[in-house]
């Protein structure tokens, strides 16, 4: 279990010699304010870390250290830090406040970017990063929101202060944090092994990917499969998304995506280059012999490359070329070169949690998005008939990412003469062995639907705009409560519960403590409502983060979100206690967070209980019922 103290509130207050003016955004570990520095009179961005690190003494150290680091380096686009310190036990960053857009922003508003103006860009991007590893730090952290745009396309990289040093093995923080955001992190990150200059490489041709396309090269339907796309799949060619750039452009592409480290370009810069040349019709070669990392500058004999100032960084435009041969196009969907890293074998992924790939709404135009394959339309009314539709479209779902019409997404058919040659399967035993797939599938289904326990009987919940969802639960549970459009509870001791969980973060549990400690029994139940402030997009930690104010009393976790689906749609699991501040009294609950469609909402399901008493065969089969009227 995890818990930690709770960002206070900042805005119009004083920290330091900042006066806190607003909020400017919020991330997993950090929330960024704009701020006055009272002393010069300029406006400073104010990034003010989550309390719990700063009860870390090795992070705390190891954050003020390398913040002054990052700080001493004058590249001008690395944004400037002004000063990182503590005050009143809250770790900060003051940094230049820039007028703009991040990437993120300016990709969803605009699209993919026009090669004129991404080349730029990321030659900046480049730029910015060897600087970094040439000064022995990783960013870690790459992504478009961190990326920051002036309307004057001035490029400048932030979030410097979370880097690590060249020399730090792990993907976790001391706390146990993944360091990272699942749709830029590289594979040897999320393995947990060393990084350095070439992890932070691969989450720049995530970004650049992303740039040019208008999406990332892998998207999931949950983060643990995305995870492992990064880990075990090829990427997708970029081509078929941006069919005005030259074919070239996909092998560059691959080799910065590479699976090893050792097999992708030796900097960020060569990368860019090229990149250029291969858009430009020029001598780039992506499939060059891969040169030893770290890089060894020209006239230098060790690394990091030596620091700006010498003749030989930053990394000159003029160098030598590399040798130029044919273009490689990719291998097939699928394969990877041989060698690559890290070996993963199919048995390392649970099985059943592969999705088909999904799309956020808005980022690519519909007609230009690669195919989304679903189990079924929606929850069937009758289960068994789900259960036959699954191992049916199991059977043929693919999970390519490649866009319609390219020629990725086309079926192979076979010719005449080579299906004559093809010899005959025997046609009872393929119907017999259908028969037993559907056997299977129908008995467990039936078992999954009927619970734990058989002699329960069972109310159904209708559904409302509070809870857009049906849903069978215990009828000892009684008439399920809709407050307007906001939320819904079902429980024993229903207007004792719905007092408390009406209020985010309630402290008074005087009302529910006697039943807790006098009839557990009736101190059971659920609660469900749409959130606006919760994401399944969000990293986990994140997640935790923002669902702990929207549940009562003081939120402890156990372990971390798992990736699950609710009502044939993507969700995460959280499990944990709720606390009285008072500890008088405590809940076990079991939290589902549900991507609710294209709308940007989710939905949260919480069931609760006295501490130990959870039947989890009654909650499976509750789970199992729900299904989602839009």
């Amino acid at each position: 279990m995890t818990e930690g103290p709770v960002m206070p509130p900042l805005v119009g207050r004083r920290l330091g010699d900042y006066t806190v003016e607003a909020v400017v955004g919020r991330g997993g570990m950090a929330t960024v304010y704009r701020a006055r520095d009272q002393r010069l009179g300029r406006a400073v961005a104010l990034k003010v870390l989550a309390p719990q690190l700063a009860h870390d003494d090795r992070f705390r150290d190891r954050f003020v250290r390398e913040s002054r680091m990052v700080a001493s380096i004058d590249h001008p686009n690395i944004i400037p830090v002004y000063e990182a310190g503590e005050r009143d036990d809250l770790l900060f960053i003051a940094m230049r406040y820039v007028e703009g857009n991040d990437m993120r922003k300016l990709v969803q508003s605009e699209g993919p970017l026009p090669v004129g103006r991404a080349n730029p860009l990321f030659a900046q991007i480049a730029s910015a990063l060897d600087a970094a590893h040439a000064h022995g730090l990783v960013h870690r952290d790459v992504k478009p929101a961190n990326i920051l745009v002036t309307r004057s396309d001035h490029v400048y990289l932030t979030d410097f202060g979370l880097t690590k040093s060249s020399s730090a093995e792990a993907g976790l923080t001391s706390h146990g944090h993944f360091m990272g955001t699942p749709r830029y992190v590289a594979p040897e990150q999320i393995r947990g092994l060393p990084v350095d200059g070439r992890s932070d490489l691969y989450a720049f041709a995530c970004v650049v990917y992303e740039a040019l396309a208008g999406q990332p090269p892998f998207q999931r339907d949950t983060e643990l499969a995305l995870l492992y796309a990064h880990v075990s799949h090829d990427p997708p060619p970029l081509t078929p998304y941006r069919p005005d750039l030259p074919h070239a452009v996909n092998a560059v592409i691959t080799r910065a995506l590479a699976k090893s480290p050792g097999e992708r370009f030796e900097t960020c810069q060569a990368f860019v280059s090229a990149l250029r040349d291969a858009i430009s019709g020029g001598a780039g070669d992506p499939a060059s012999a891969s040169p030893s990392y770290p890089p060894v500058p020209q006239g230098s004999s060790s690394y990091p490359p030596v620091p700006p100032g010498s003749s030989s960084y930053p990394p000159d435009r003029a160098r030598s070329p590399v040798s130029p041969v044919s273009p490689v196009s990719p291998g097939p969907a699928g394969s990877r070169p041989q060698g690559s890293y890290p070996p993963v074998t199919p048995s390392s992924f649970p099985p059943g949690t592969r999705p088909p790939v999904s799309h956020p709404s808005g980022s690519v135009p519909a007609e230009s998005r690669p195919p989304v394959s679903h189990p079924f339309a929606g929850p069937p009314q009758d289960p068994t008939q789900g259960a036959v539709q699954g191992v049916v479209q199991g059977a043929v779902q693919g999970y390519g990412s490649y866009p319609p019409g390219s020629p990725h997404s086309q079926a192979t058919v076979a010719s005449p003469a080579s299906r004559g040659q093809r010899r005959g399967l025997p046609l009872g035993p393929l119907i017999g062995g259908l028969a037993v797939l559907v056997s299977i599938a129908v008995a467990a289904a039936l078992l999954l639907t009927r619970g734990g326990d058989a002699a329960a009987t069972w109310l159904t919940y209708p559904g409302s705009t509070a809870a857009p969802f049906t849903m069978s639960y215990p009828s000892a549970w009684g008439e399920a409560k809709t407050n307007a459009d906001q939320w819904m509870i079902a429980s024993p001791s229903l207007e004792e519960f719905n007092a408390l969980f009406a209020v985010p973060g309630n402290t008074d549990w005087s009302k529910v403590n006697p039943i807790i400690s006098a009839h557990p029994d009736q101190a059971t139940g659920v609660f469900a409502q749409v959130s606006n402030t919760l994401s399944t997009a969000d990293s986990p930690m994140e997640l935790q983060e923002s669902l702990g104010p929207a549940l009562p009393g003081v939120t402890t976790y156990y372990g971390v979100p798992t990736p699950t689906t609710v009502g044939a749609r993507p969700a995460f699991r959280i499990e944990g206690v709720l606390s009285d501040p008072q500890q008088a009294g405590r809940l076990d609950f079991i939290a589902y967070l549900v991507r609710q469609g294209d709308t940007g909402t989710t939905v949260l399901i919480t069931f609760f209980c006295p501490a130990g008493r959870f039947d989890r065969s009654n909650i499976d089969h509750m789970v199992n019922t729900i299904t989602f009227m839009s």
